[in-house]
């Protein structure tokens, strides 16, 4: 099989998308007996809370080695495919031997939210006939756990450098590949595999994971593998910089992106039983493989000994922010009573009584009963202890930030944890805060995050020291506000920073964000609106939205008294949007 191998991955299809399992499937897969059965394949079930190790590692088939096909190829910097289908006979060869046959008939189809909520009478049909979300039989055949791509969680691989899956322990792998929105459709092309160096003994042992973001279940998916580097097919080369296995850390929350750990990092072992499961979140706020985690898009090349960002970062505290003379930070020991105040002044951490919360105003985001509370406490209760971040270095560090979360960081500038949120707060402040679609963060791609000497795993949307956002259009011709909006495109500070306004008569203006109507609007529109725009993300605008690319909020202030002093003319056509639309431009 050629070296970009094609990668299947079994999916238990029910009647709904968000009771659709799935696992990785290739001839190399470490399976004790993958074709048992002719429905849902029983390794396609989801691990799930409380079983116990030897049932959730390596989803219980660590003895069956032997019965794996050949080594899954991973051509060092070049790409593999990913192939999804309901059940094995649903896989064509040469994933799997037999008579299989795609279903649905097209793999890489991906339905648009448009086709998925149109009429049935109006939906389209694939290239057999067949309705939106019907196969050949008639059964219920929808994107892959997913009724929109935005609604994707990440897949990711990982591979530990050891040829005997018996050897190999969970600190030992390492992701080195990711997609965001995956899975959505039933063949993924063109994974991206950073340049790996050769295994030992010719062979590694690796492994596919997922999460879903969104399905209201409980589901946690590992599924392990035999895998080998081969050279790149361009340039018949390997990587000489060994994986990072000594440093590498477990996967940590970052709503802040200027906030993440990057560099190697282990996958996110969840709801399973036993000191191994090294993801603090709770049974009912999954973690994903997404931008929330820290995970660029494509190949992790920051995963080596020689671009481990952590192997570089200074020690010692920054400056810490403060709301007027209120503390955002405690230090030292644990304590039985404190207030923390957010940088900003909207968030508030208060410990009295026995009782922790957190606060957005008036309004509870997260609270714990504890009687004290500092780095000792965390790392006893939340998997921050040595036994995951060995290389952790003391003093530590606990800082209340904008976002009303609280994060312990040791000296080295690692995050070891952050606070959850409520249940019924989960959505607002992690879930509906990013989809599958969305691009890396502006601060991951001009290398500004806070861990110096990062390497990106995409380049795509910036340029060697260019200053100025990448953007693309606002889908089917559409304004920043509306068009965005029946894109599916949450109104966010980063999220309008992606796009410039899509109409033929308003074109190329940059779409930004005003909170206060949590929405997107076309730049010379907010300004003459008097709206305040909100660049608390960091980003930089083209020469197209009307103001220099390294405006300040002071710049856009200025900007703004200018826009009052408009003609008469442009006063009417403010205080009537409909004209404003026809007009403005």
């Amino acid at each position: 099989m050629s070296t970009t191998k094609l990668v299947g991955v079994v999916l238990a299809a029910y009647a709904t998308v968000s009771n659709a399992h799935f696992s990785f499937w290739d001839n190399s897969q470490i399976a004790c007996d993958i074709k048992k059965g002719t429905g849902p394949n029983w390794l396609s079930e989801p691990l799930l809370e409380g079983q116990p190790f030897n049932e959730w590692w390596m989803h219980g088939q660590v003895n069956c080695q032997s019965k794996a096909v050949g080594a899954y190829e991973l051509p060092a910097g070049g790409t593999v495919d990913m192939v999804m289908s309901s059940r094995i006979q649903f896989v064509p060869a040469p994933y799997i031997s037999g008579n299989g046959a795609w279903i649905p008939a097209d793999p890489d189809k991906v339905f648009s939210r448009q086709e998925w909520e149109s009429p049935e009478s109006e939906k389209p049909k694939d290239r057999n006939g067949n309705l939106l979300g019907r196969n050949e039989k008639g059964e219920a055949n929808h994107n892959i756990h997913a009724n929109f791509r935005d609604d994707t969680s990440g897949c990711a691989m990982a591979i530990a450098y050891k040829s005997d899956a018996k050897d190999v322990k969970p600190e030992d792998f390492v992701i080195f590949t990711v997609v965001h929105d995956c899975p959505k459709r039933q063949r993924e092309k063109n994974v991206a595999v950073p340049m790996l160096p050769e295994c030992p003994n010719g062979n590694c042992i690796c492994a596919w994971f997922w999460m879903p973001k969104n399905s209201g279940l409980k589901n946690f998916y590992m599924t392990p593998f035999v895998c080998k580097v081969v050279p790149n097919k361009q340039t018949q080369k390997m990587g000489n910089s060994p994986v990072d296995v000594a440093y590498s850390i477990p996967s940590r929350r970052c709503l802040d992106p200027s906030n993440c750990n990057f560099g190697p990092r282990q996958p996110m072992y969840w709801l399973g039983d036993g000191k191994q499961i090294n993801m603090p979140e709770s049974t009912s706020q999954s973690p994903h493989y997404s931008i929330r985690y820290g995970f660029r898009e494509g190949a992790q090349n920051d995963i080596f000994v020689n671009t481990n960002p952590r192997r570089k970062q200074n020690t010692g505290f920054p400056k810490e922010k403060k709301c007027s003379s209120s503390s955002s930070r405690l230090t030292g020991s644990s304590v039985s009573k404190f207030s923390l105040k957010s940088p900003n002044c909207g968030c508030t951490a208060t410990l009295r009584s026995g009782s922790l919360k957190i606060k957005s105003g008036s309004s509870t985001v997260w609270s714990t009963s504890t009687s004290k509370f500092g780095p000792d406490i965390i790392m006893e209760k939340y998997k921050a202890s040595k036994y995951y971040f060995p290389n952790a270095k003391a003093p530590y560090r606990i800082d209340l930030n904008d976002k009303c979360y609280l994060s312990l960081t040791d000296d080295h500038g690692v995050v070891l944890w952050e606070s959850p949120f409520l249940d019924n707060k989960a959505d607002r402040y992690i879930v509906e805060t990013f989809a599958g679609t969305d691009a890396d963060p502006q601060e991951w791609r001009n290398g500004n995050d806070r861990t110096s000497g990062s390497t990106s795993g995409s380049t795509s949307g910036s340029t060697s020291g260019s200053t100025t956002t990448a953007r693309i259009p606002v889908p089917k011709a559409g304004a920043c506000d509306w068009g965005l909006k029946n894109a599916g495109v949450t109104a966010s500070c980063r999220n309008c920073a992606q796009y410039f306004d899509g109409r033929d008569d308003n074109s190329g203006v940059d779409c930004v964000f005003v909170a206060d109507e949590d929405s997107c609007f076309p730049y010379k529109y907010a300004l003459n609106k008097g709206f305040e725009i909100d660049t608390s993300c960091g980003v930089q605008y083209s020469s197209r939205a009307g103001f220099d690319s390294t405006d300040s909020n002071d710049d856009l202030t200025d900007d703004q008294s200018e826009a009052s002093s408009l003609t008469g003319l442009m006063s009417v056509m403010v205080s009537a949007p409909c004209m404003l639309w026809l007009l403005l431009g």
